[in-house]
């Protein structure tokens, strides 16, 4: 099998704009984590498509099992790409879902009749906007945090939280104190298609999980590192193979999540805060987050064996124990100085 893989930023995404340092940083460690464990399955050869002005040196030893496609300003990256998917077995997909381009780059490779190793694009669509997850989760209620458009006429109690509605990690977050700050926000921000939300006091945590239709496996829970900046707040890293207390809390909310969106498929993360009242849904990221650079090291297996079976077949191990972790894994984003 030969194996696609994409990671928008490092694969020429942003050929006509210059590459953000701390996300390229973010970006290049999943896609060698990803990478790594795709080769060290030994079920495929990987193919790779790469900005012209970056370089790879840490997948060098697996020269002959890894191809590298150059992306350059001549042709671009969208040529280059619809081409590529028409000439391997499977495309694997790490990209954000703001401005749908998550769920554009799945149907792609739904059209080109190639096989995709993400969910499937209406399942990004429906998971990329908060607004719809809130509802969609709430009316099955599930725990879920409360989300209106910006100018909705909902009282909230303060301070509030406003992010864009298919906003991706902490990319632009706001809290707010009163109503005072949310009036000057909107005279000095662009305000289209933000949400607010409560501010939520609490652990802010994660699940690796993996999805097969109506099966899923949770492969770790990871404590996530945040830093408040002023109003703002900065994903700082994450903690991969803690410990929780809600184990089976856990259990019973991705099986309920599995049937609710049956095309979530593949690594999916889920984010949630753990509240005095117990755990409340944040967002479901379906695609790799920074957690999975993580997980061989904490779990002792290589965590690409689980995504690839989501999708030949085999099924999904259903999550009847609380996993056994070795030492938890920190993985730090550099532009932060978490503690």
């Amino acid at each position: 099998m030969q194996i696609l893989v994409v990671e928008y930023l490092t694969a020429g995404g942003l050929i006509e704009s210059s590459l953000p340092p701390s996300l390229l940083a973010e970006a290049t460690m999943m896609l060698q984590a990803i990478v790594t464990d795709l080769v060290d399955c030994q079920q495929a050869d990987i193919q790779i498509l790469l900005d012209e002005r970056l370089s790879f040196p840490e997948l060098q030893h697996f020269r002959e099992h890894v191809q590298v496609v150059p992306i350059t300003h001549q042709h671009g990256f969208r040529t280059i790409w619809l081409d590529a998917i028409q000439y391997v077995d499977a495309v694997f997909i790490i990209a954000p879902e703001s401005g749908g381009l998550l769920q554009t780059l799945c149907r792609d490779v739904e059209r080109a009749n190639t096989l995709l190793l993400n969910s499937s694009s209406v399942a990004v669509e429906m998971t990329a906007s908060k607004i719809k997850t809130s509802q969609l989760l709430a009316e099955q209620s599930i725990a879920v945090i409360k989300t209106d458009l910006i100018d909705s006429i909902v009282d909230y109690s303060f301070p509030i939280v406003i992010k864009p509605d298919d906003g991706v990690g902490s990319e632009g977050i706001h809290i707010l104190p009163d109503k005072a700050s949310i009036e000057r926000f909107k005279q000095t921000e662009q305000c289209t298609g933000l949400v607010k939300q409560p501010f939520l006091e609490g652990q802010a945590a994660s699940l690796s999980v993996v999805f097969n239709g109506h099966q899923s496996r949770i492969l770790s829970y990871n404590q996530q590192l945040i830093e408040p900046d002023q109003d703002l707040i900065r994903f700082c890293g994450t903690i991969v193979g803690e410990q929780t207390r809600f184990w089976h809390f856990y259990k019973s909310l991705v099986m309920q999540i599995a049937a609710i969106i049956p095309g979530l498929k593949g690594y999916v993360g889920i984010d949630v805060v753990e509240t005095e009242s117990g755990p409340v849904l944040l967002e479901i990221n379906p695609r790799l987050t920074t957690s999975y650079a993580g997980l061989r090291q904490a779990l002792s297996m290589n965590p690409a064996e689980c995504i690839l079976q989501c999708f030949t077949g085999q099924g999904v191990s259903g999550v009847s124990a609380k996993p056994e972790y070795h030492t938890p894994v920190r993985i730090t984003i550099d532009h932060c100085h978490a503690h």
